[in-house]
């Protein structure tokens, strides 16, 4: 699991915080219109979320903190991000 992970630049835990955190705030951005330029940087980032999510998963057993974030990722993702 820490192999998939940035080649061990960040644990588990790290990449969940980072990727709940990008996700809340990338919802804040406003995007004008419907710019394709800002469509592709969503879907990108929803990609890269996406991924980051089924490393998360990956774990047999999640301590409470994790389990929280992981949770909340994909409730981000499935709301529509």
């Amino acid at each position: 699991m820490h192999a998939k992970t940035l080649e061990n630049l960040i644990n588990v835990e790290k990449l969940a915080s980072i990727t709940r955190a990008a996700l809340e705030q990338f919802q804040e951005i406003k995007f004008r219109g419907n710019e394709v330029s800002g469509k592709e940087v969503r879907k990108q980032y929803w990609e890269d979320a996406e991924e980051a999510y089924k490393l998360l998963t990956l774990t047999q057993r999640k301590p409470s903190p994790l389990e929280d974030n992981v949770k909340e990722i994909r409730r981000i993702l499935d709301a529509g991000f």
